[in-house]
């Protein structure tokens, strides 16, 4: 007897939105849903297609999504071959930044292991026929965090970030990240080397300032009355 063909599978509805906001890093799209939808969600741009069907000049609507593309392709491009000219570039960022930071999180809690002496560990090889276990590293291990800076405490050396959401915006939450653990990033600026050249030059400047200001602080290291609040 001839097989059944197998039921093709149903179409997965397509649903509507409209779009509130585009994170050019994250490359995702905060959406507002549609009726009979409702509700916000965010999706990967690749998740994501035009509709103009509601659209009172689609050729010019058209033209103009196609042209923004273009310059999100080529400012991504742009951004990952710049990059690498930022390391150690961490001072002098502006409010508003994008940035990776380093942040540390503990290890899971990992169950007690004794330490072996060399002739403790010959022997329990001798018994179990296989080496002793060797104890677990407790070391934290170290993540990148985006966020993005929005201020800065000189005397105490770090930024006020807030993790970057994507889409969504930034946490309400304050963190104090030192500025070593802080590297600028490109991705999302409409003008990726103009924007390097401004970071290049606010980190010299600021260099040069704390340099200074340092030297400046070694010559007056003995004068403690009369400070001022």
């Amino acid at each position: 007897l001839p097989q059944e063909e197998a039921p093709a599978p149903a179409a997965q509805a397509e649903k509507f939105a409209k779009v509130l906001a585009y994170d050019g890093w994250s490359q995702e799209y905060w959406l507002t849903l549609e009726a009979p939808c409702s509700g916000e969600c965010t999706l990967p741009a690749a998740g994501v297609r035009p509709v103009l069907w509601d659209a009172e000049n689609p050729v010019a609507d058209a033209d103009a999504i196609l042209q923004r593309h273009e310059q999100a392709v080529a400012s991504t491009e742009a951004a990952a071959r710049l990059q690498e000219e930022l390391d150690g570039v961490n001072l002098g960022l502006p409010d508003g930044q994008l940035i990776l930071y380093s942040a540390h999180k503990n290890s899971a809690p990992q169950p007690t292991i004794p330490t072996y002496t060399a002739e403790e560990a010959r022997r329990f090889e001798e018994e179990h026929g296989v080496p002793p276990p060797r104890p677990y590293s407790q070391r934290p291990v170290e993540t990148h965090v985006r966020g993005v800076v929005q201020g800065v405490c000189r005397a105490t050396e770090v930024y006020l970030v807030r993790r970057h959401l994507g889409a969504k915006g930034t946490a309400s939450a304050t963190s104090r990240v030192p500025f070593a653990s802080v590297t600028p990033v490109l991705w999302g600026s409409s003008d990726v080397e103009a924007l390097m050249q401004e970071l290049l030059a606010g980190h010299r400047a600021e260099t040069a300032r704390r340099e200074l200001a340092l030297g400046l602080q070694n010559g007056i290291r003995h004068c403690s009355l009369g400070l001022t609040e």
